[in-house]
């Protein structure tokens, strides 16, 4: 995870020294959070549960644009879960690269979709003990951007992510709500 981390940080720096020279494109970085709500199997493990992401993105005149994104995440184990193997949790780590797509619109509220593809680390913890493993996960959404000032955003957004973990897909849907700001046009 360490090596996947270092490779989506380089990549990050290299898009902000490429791009700052760049005109008609601009680059933002951002942070969110908000709930993640658990889907198949996986809601029958856990509860809803909440995240974090940190993220860098580079958007072309057309509405096309390209994200990376540092994501984690964690659910608690579900009472009757709980019951049989002690207290535990569920944490989801990873390094996400999303293409969007920006509608453009006659008014200030963008909105725009997304499909992403990422690494995944997905590790259970509980009184029983550990167990992890690193899968590739995919997925896509939907969300809002608003403007913030001259040259910042907030933004809304929801999307799937399914992560092909051991036995059945690890399923579920981030709420995100977070901030951006543009570092150059």
């Amino acid at each position: 995870m360490k090596r996947v981390t270092s490779v989506l940080a380089a990549a990050g720096l290299a898009l902000v020294i490429g791009a700052t020279s760049a005109q008609a494109q601009s680059l933002s970085v951002g942070v969110g959070g908000g709930i993640v709500q658990p889907l198949g199997d996986f809601k029958d493990l856990a509860k809803l549960g909440f995240h974090g992401s940190a993220m860098v993105g580079y958007s072309l005149p057309s509405g096309l644009g390209f994200r990376g994104e540092l994501f984690y995440a964690q659910n608690k184990f579900k009472d009757d879960v709980s019951a049989v193997v002690g207290d535990g949790k569920t944490k989801m780590a990873a390094g996400i690269g999303s293409v969007t797509y920006s509608f453009k619109t006659a008014g200030s509220i963008t909105p725009y979709v997304l499909g992403s593809i990422g690494y995944f680390n997905a590790k259970v913890e509980s009184d029983l003990g550990d167990d992890s493993e690193s899968k590739i996960g995919f997925g896509g959404g939907a969300g809002l951007k608003f403007p913030l000032g001259s040259d910042g955003g907030f933004f809304v957004e929801s999307r799937y992510l399914s992560v092909s973990t051991s036995g059945s897909s690890t399923t579920f849907i981030p709420v995100t709500v977070g901030v951006t700001f543009g570092l150059g046009k």
